[in-house]
């Protein structure tokens, strides 16, 4: 099974417009080139963060600054806690990245592309969005908006599968998050449910961009091996270069999860999955529309 790196997305609009069609409410607007959605109502409520409480979160340097809440949840380098600004009693996320577990300079350099991505660099309703980060003696710590609903990764377990007008939808946002990021010249590389969040209304945030390649154009090549293997492309396995279109087969393997429960070719056993890659075609099972 394999993408075509060189290939041209020419029915992206299209599929676009078809799916988003079938699931958005009528009180969204869209824009004529199908690359954004604008929530009217998400605007009105006031749920986005105004300018001083943006300037006040930019303005976070230290600890001091914040007063702990509570603990909610930790990955392989880091921990999310829930914070509060002391002068604006505002919530929100703070991950800390162990500084012990950055043991060589690749790790080190992805601690560093993450800390760089702050709002001023990514501002888009579907990008969870990093208001400042600073060094305590221990750790690397970036203040991030918070999510209450969790990862995409807690629902799929929870629902076993979604419904492919759940699925559409979710696929629909995550896909504009991904244009959004390739129009800002990065490759991201690390498409899981684990890196998709739900805010309070249930929609997506893409989060943990320490993978993401930036200053990469549509045409460039990287040979980086990077990712998790459950929503690998073979190019990548193969070595043979790839470009940004690796992020559109890992949303496929994605989307893929969402309406059948596990990702493609999954197995427990990494070196399985990197076999199957190369020799095996993903099993649509018969309860899926033919549109799907």
């Amino acid at each position: 099974m394999s993408i075509h790196t060189d290939e041209k997305v020419e029915t992206l609009d299209f599929m676009l417009n078809n799916a988003l069609d079938r699931v958005v409410p009528e009180e969204f607007y869209f824009s004529t080139f199908l690359v954004k959605i604008i929530w009217k109502s998400w605007w009105e409520k006031g749920e986005h963060t105004n300018i001083e409480e943006m300037k006040a979160a930019k303005s976070v340097k230290g600890l001091n600054d914040l007063v702990f809440l509570k603990f909610l949840g930790k990955g392989g380098f880091s921990q999310v806690l829930e914070v509060q600004l002391k002068h604006s009693r505002k919530l929100y996320g703070l991950k800390t990245i162990w500084k012990d577990m950055i043991n060589n300079h690749k790790d080190l350099e992805w601690v560093q592309t993450e800390c760089s991505l702050t709002v001023d660099v990514l501002d888009h309703p579907f990008i969870c969005k990093t208001f400042s980060s600073f060094e305590t003696p221990n750790y690397f710590n970036l203040l991030i908006e918070l999510c209450p609903g969790g990862e995409l990764f807690f629902h799929i377990n929870l629902n076993s599968v979604f419904d492919e007008d759940t699925a559409r939808f979710y696929f629909c946002e995550i896909l504009l998050g991904l244009k959004y990021l390739h129009d800002m010249n990065m490759i991201y590389r690390d498409m899981k449910p684990e890196n998709i969040l739900l805010d309070i209304d249930g929609h997506i945030w893409i989060t943990d961009f320490g993978l993401c390649k930036r200053n990469f154009k549509p045409k460039d090549w990287s040979v980086s091996f990077c990712g998790s293997p459950e929503y690998m492309s073979p190019e990548m396995l193969l070595d043979t270069g790839y470009t940004w279109m690796i992020d559109f087969y890992s949303l496929g393997a994605l989307l893929y999860e969402m309406l059948t429960g596990l990702p493609p070719l999954f197995d427990e056993d990494w070196a399985k999955i990197y076999d199957k890659l190369l020799t095996d075609e993903p099993i649509i099972p018969k309860n899926l529309s033919e549109e799907a």
